[in-house]
């Protein structure tokens, strides 16, 4: 049976015995990845409903991910086992589900980055610039790949063999590229502000950036293999495991910031967190973390922000057209701290706040 658009000299490539327990392997660690990840969203997913009951970006772009990642595992492992037969609707699918799984994904590692960015219309362009990168590869890959998996002629098929490698190297210097950027901002923004908490953060995405740079070089060199179409089972694998450390990223800075917002200023929920002790011990703590405040957040502003889930406070910055933030003040009456009096009144308008968090 000939799919759509195949032409007559069209020579089927079959997986030999070997290529089948790569792809078995391959597709088997998918699905556990792939079963791990989809209960880890929808934990964060009904948290995030129950405080706004609406969907946010970040919810959105996880299931983006993790749905195209496990159609393409179904529908690859159901091609090399001769389920589906090759054709243009079968490529098209194939490519049309990377594309959204390059997409989604650079999506959430900049709505990570977004958050410490000082100015909103900075963390704005840079999603449409990468969002524009990512498109251009894209468009590329159903230019040249789709033609080639068709045997058009012998060029596009060369041309493939050069050009799906050098995309997928673009890809993992965009992908450590914003990594690091993170790393950076972390590093400068609160590590060196004296919000050593922070390092948890700092040496987690280290590591995480190694692993996920693993998954990308992994990827390039199972194109190598005898079967050069067995390599597709391991994009569901790569970017499955990329999503599983950005979720668990967002829970991390969750629980770093929580750590952090122990005494005194109001916490990530938006209401006072009690510290046991006297009230000049409050108000002591209250002079040290607003100090670290205004060492890292300049103007003085909290912005309520949203990360894996939870509600967490960051920098107060331009909006830039963003859907905006509540915010609320930290105001320091002397180098000694606060006075009963303001303190009173803070708590007051702090408990009384509306909030509309920014999702990570």
């Amino acid at each position: 049976m000939v799919g759509l658009l195949i032409p007559p000299h069209y020579v089927a490539v079959k997986p030999d015995p070997n290529d089948m327990n790569i792809a078995s392997i391959a597709w088997g660690v998918s699905m556990g990845v792939c079963i791990f990840t989809a209960a880890k969203g929808a934990r964060q997913t009904i948290n995030s409903w129950k405080r706004g009951r609406k969907m946010n970006p970040y919810v959105i772009l996880l299931w983006m991910e993790w749905s195209s990642s496990t159609i393409m595992s179904a529908m690859v492992w159901s091609y090399l086992r001769g389920y589906i037969e090759p054709g243009f609707i079968f490529f098209f699918m194939v490519v049309l589900l990377w594309s959204i799984q390059i997409q989604a994904l650079i999506q959430v590692i900049i709505n990570r980055i977004a958050i410490l960015m000082v100015n909103r219309a900075s963390a704005k362009k840079l999603k449409i610039v990468a969002f524009i990168i990512m498109l251009c590869i894209n468009i590329s890959v159903f230019c040249v790949w789709v033609p080639a998996r068709l045997q058009i002629n012998k060029t596009w098929v060369s041309v493939n063999n050069i050009w799906d490698r050098i995309e997928k190297v673009i890809f993992l210097l965009v992908d450590a590229g914003l990594n690091l950027y993170f790393i950076y901002l972390v590093r400068t923004r609160l590590i060196a502000n004296g919000l050593t908490k922070y390092g948890r953060l700092f040496r987690f995405n280290l590591g995480m950036i190694g692993l996920s740079m693993t998954m990308d070089i992994l990827l390039i060199a199972m194109m190598s293999l005898p079967n050069d179409i067995v390599y597709l089972q391991f994009h569901p694998l790569a970017y499955l495991v990329k999503l599983h450390i950005e979720m668990n990223m967002a829970e991390l800075i969750t629980k770093v910031v929580k750590a952090s917002n122990q005494t005194g200023y109001p916490d990530y929920s938006g209401s006072r967190s009690q510290p046991t002790g006297n009230k000049s011990a409050a108000s002591r703590a209250q002079t040290t973390n607003s100090k670290h405040m205004r060492s890292v957040f300049p103007d003085g502003h909290v912005t309520f922000v949203q990360g894996g889930g939870d509600d967490i406070e960051m920098p107060n910055r331009d909006h830039g057209g963003i859907q905006k933030t509540t915010t609320t003040q930290v105001v320091v009456k002397s180098q000694s701290g606060y006075d009963e009096q303001d303190l009173n009144s803070e708590s007051s308008s702090t408990r009384h706040l509306k909030r509309e968090p920014f999702a990570l």
